[in-house]
């Protein structure tokens, strides 16, 4: 019974990530915007360095269920392994989330469920411990890259008016 639910929170911990990130980020639509832009370069960042890198998957030769004969008849890089996409996904998402709302509570949650999805990736041999290391690095880079730019589009909404001087001038 354990086994499945980390397993469903595995599979689904980047689609669980991004849903309570909108959620939770509705009320500020700048910092959502770049959630979002960053989301998708993030994904595709993803499909980059795995094309790049193109390390297999790790393979379980002791049993009759290959997982790399099953990823060598999908389409395009997701065959490959390096970095772990779902990893990276939901780092990204935890750091973002970290930074634009700064709340513990969130913090805890986020965190559990990337520490789930990580070991996931890993207990299920869809990924190394270096390709999901390799993931979470990735997802906390581009989580923090795209907050700091975020911030910095909120602060340059932000400019002073004509009569915010007044008082000074009087």
């Amino acid at each position: 019974m354990l086994v499945r639910i980390i397993n469903a929170i595995g599979a689904f911990g980047p689609q669980t990530s991004f849903v309570f990130s909108l959620l939770l980020l509705r009320k500020k639509p700048v910092l959502l915007l770049m959630y979002i832009i960053g989301y998708i370069l993030n994904h595709l960042l993803v499909h980059i360095l795995k094309g790049l890198f193109q390390q297999p998957r790790p393979t379980d030769e002791t049993t009759s269920f290959n997982l790399e004969k099953i990823y060598r008849q999908k389409p395009g890089f997701e065959r490959f392994g390096m970095p772990s996409g779902h990893t990276q996904t939901v780092f990204y998402s935890t750091t973002f989330l970290y930074y634009a709302l700064k709340d513990g509570n969130v913090n805890i949650v986020m965190t559990l469920l990337s520490l789930i999805v990580a070991y996931q990736r890993v207990q299920s041999r869809h990924h190394t411990i270096a390709q999901v290391v390799a993931g979470a690095l990735g997802g906390v880079l581009v989580g923090y890259a795209f907050f700091t730019y975020g911030e910095k589009q909120v602060k340059g909404l932000l400019k002073n008016k004509k009569d915010d001087n007044a008082k000074r001038l009087a």
